[in-house]
């Protein structure tokens, strides 16, 4: 995660409560001298809809968020279905991120970033 996200502007990193979700971000929460933050929405069967309008409602300052495979599917499927972005059906891998920007017009822009190579 480190160098995957080395050139963006992160000021808060969101995981899951679950060990393995925190230590997936905690390297890049470490390199940028913030916590890590648990938050239950991220967490297995968190009510999809729920985080949706929580992560829309957080337009502040660039974050980074952690959660399980599955959770993602559904908000995934759950933006497409709203229209709020279209992007192809991707599995995402793990070790994978997405890189997402929200722009002042309202379009949202998913970029898939493979898990780099060392």
């Amino acid at each position: 995660m480190v160098a995957t996200f080395a050139g963006d502007d992160i000021s808060v990193v969101w995981s899951s409560p679950a060990l393995r979700c925190r230590q997936t971000v905690e390297p890049l929460a470490a390199q940028r001298a913030l916590a890590v933050q648990d938050h239950q929405l991220l967490a297995k069967d968190a009510p999809v809809d729920t985080l949706l309008s929580w992560l829309l409602a957080n337009q502040c300052a660039p974050w980074v968020l952690c959660t399980h495979g599955e959770v993602f599917r559904a908000l995934l499927g759950a933006a497409r279905a709203s229209g709020l972005v279209t992007v192809p059906l991707v599995v995402t891998e793990k070790g994978a991120a997405w890189r997402v920007r929200r722009y002042e017009d309202g379009v949202t822009d998913l970029e898939y970033v493979p898990q780099l190579s060392v």
